[in-house]
């Protein structure tokens, strides 16, 4: 019996410790009252149609790196007043990383995005691309945080249960719960993977890509405003090599002309 509940502490223990460890998301901290007043002139703003000067107000927040998906999306809505649909198209996809079941942003995107940026996935992969989408990383990590410390105390109460009815039950349990932590982690995973690991980009303007890192190299392919693309390196002298979706070669593209996702 103190062989189990050894067993039962070691497994709860680890578990736990595991599981605090993948908590540590932080959004970034903002003070409440000088962001709610720029907020509030720039909604003026945009009210009055006074698009430009909404944008300002915006951008003033932008640049102090906040996490918020309605400043996002609403500066979306102001670059898509004055016609820039490829920041618009940017804003948009940061404010759905932050809040991917914002149906008014995403609406908006496939309002200005081209439709090069529309992938259909497999129609087996369908439910899972839909249900990866329907979370935020940050939100994968607390599920799977969660389901891993479920499965512990149920690991622990089949180890330490005498009776028994109620062991096999915990056992049971813990299988199931077991098998959805794991699903948790590999939907984890490939969100980590495709957030951070891979860095995505939309194009801000209308861009000739080149063959190499400078604008002496020849012209390769014209991409037009808010095309979705995978940063593969950054280059010291302001270019970034891009792959492009369906091409089977890598390009360059001046940096700024590139909104990093």
């Amino acid at each position: 019996m103190r062989h189990k509940r050894m067993l039962a502490i070691a497994a709860l223990t680890a578990l736990s410790a595991c599981s605090a460890g993948l908590m540590h998301f932080a959004w970034p901290q903002h003070s409440g009252g000088y962001y709610k007043q720029i907020f509030q002139a720039g909604n003026q703003a945009f009210v009055n149609k006074d698009f430009a000067a909404a944008l300002e107000r915006y951008k003033e927040l932008l640049n102090m790196e906040l996490a918020d998906p309605v400043l996002y999306f609403n500066a979306g809505n102001a670059y898509a007043q004055l016609g820039q649909a490829g920041r618009a198209t940017y804003m948009y996809e940061k404010a759905l990383r932050l809040d991917p079941r914002d149906e008014a942003a995403a609406y908006n995107l496939r309002k200005v995005e081209p439709e090069e940026n529309r992938q259909t996935p497999f129609i087996l992969l369908a439910p899972f691309v839909s249900l990866l989408r329907f979370l935020t990383l940050d939100e994968w990590a607390w599920l799977f945080s969660a389901l891993w410390f479920a499965t512990a105390i149920l690991i622990a109460a089949a180890l330490l249960v005498e009776t028994d009815l109620p062991r096999r039950y915990s056992k049971f349990c813990a299988w199931i719960v077991g098998a959805f932590c794991l699903f948790a982690l590999s939907m984890l995973g490939v969100k980590y993977q495709t957030q951070v690991l891979h860095d995505e980009g939309i194009v801000l303007e209308y861009v000739v890509t080149r063959a190499g890192p400078s604008g002496e190299f020849n012209e390769e392919f014209k991409l037009p405003t808010g095309r979705k693309v995978r940063v593969t390196h950054q280059s010291p002298e302001g270019w970034c090599e891009i792959a492009i979706p369906g091409e089977s070669k890598q390009t360059y593209i001046p940096a700024d002309k590139l909104g990093l996702l």
